[in-house]
């Protein structure tokens, strides 16, 4: 059975206009419930009008939310269930993975080590949170220092490791200046088999917009299905 995917952006992805946003999307969830997959995604906490104030703990709610949503959906529920993140989205989607056996496997894009190493600090980061509009509140977080302790409890760095052995996939592109590549190899040296890297020569930040990540995110899908158990562990050059 095709599983079913939810699929999660990252929280520079709502600071576009609605056009912009629904754009984005076009490239991943909606082809999928297109074709033969089941596919799912929302607006996290703070993101274009849903209530509520970023953080590491607050997304990782909302996603287990989503999948429990999932479980009760007709036709869908007993279809296994697959997490495709990008950028924070993923980071928040790996952090989920480790604690739940219902996510079947998990693929990533651009998706940060950890949020606290991405070149801010605590102050700097909540002033770019808010600058972004995912943190509306002035008075939010009521403390900083625990809220910025979430967040470093919280990294991909920490969970991934707890995901084997279910398939793992992360994609990253070498020119990325948001999240630098090195985070990715991070996560992948952290991460149990099996597990691909997917090294995308020049590729930006926003890879949901890049062909050759979504090429490569649908020939990983379908080579797991036809052989699951069957890793492929190192970097793996897409076909340009």
């Amino acid at each position: 059975m095709s599983p079913t995917r939810i699929a999660l952006s990252g929280y520079g992805s709502f600071s576009r206009s609605p056009s912009e946003y629904q754009l984005s999307c076009a490239h991943t969830p909606k082809p999928w419930a297109a074709s033969r997959f089941a596919a799912m995604w929302f607006n996290f906490r703070g993101c274009r009008g849903a209530p509520g104030e970023f953080s590491v703990s607050g997304w990782r709610t909302d996603i287990d939310g989503a999948l429990d949503a999932m479980v009760k959906i007709p036709g869908v529920g007993e279809l296994p269930r697959m997490i495709v993140g990008s950028s924070a989205g993923g980071a928040a989607g790996i952090d989920v993975a480790a604690d739940r056996d219902d996510v079947a496997m998990i693929a990533t894009l651009a998706a940060p080590a950890t949020l606290a190493g991405v070149g801010d600090d605590e102050e700097a980061l909540l002033q770019r949170l808010r600058n972004i509009g995912v943190i509306h509140d002035p008075n939010f977080p009521p403390d900083p220092k625990e809220w910025w302790a979430d967040l470093v409890g919280g990294a991909a760095e920490n969970a991934i490791g707890r995901i084997s052995p279910r398939p793992i996939l992360l994609i990253h592109g070498d020119a990325d200046q948001i999240v630098p590549y090195p985070h990715v190899e991070t996560l992948f040296d952290r991460a149990g088999e099996p597990k691909e890297l997917v090294r995308i020569p020049g590729g930006a930040h926003q890879l949901r917009r890049d062909p050759r990540a979504l090429d490569a995110l649908t020939d990983w899908l379908d080579r797991r299905l036809a052989r699951r158990g069957a890793g492929h562990s190192g970097q793996v050059a897409p076909q340009m």
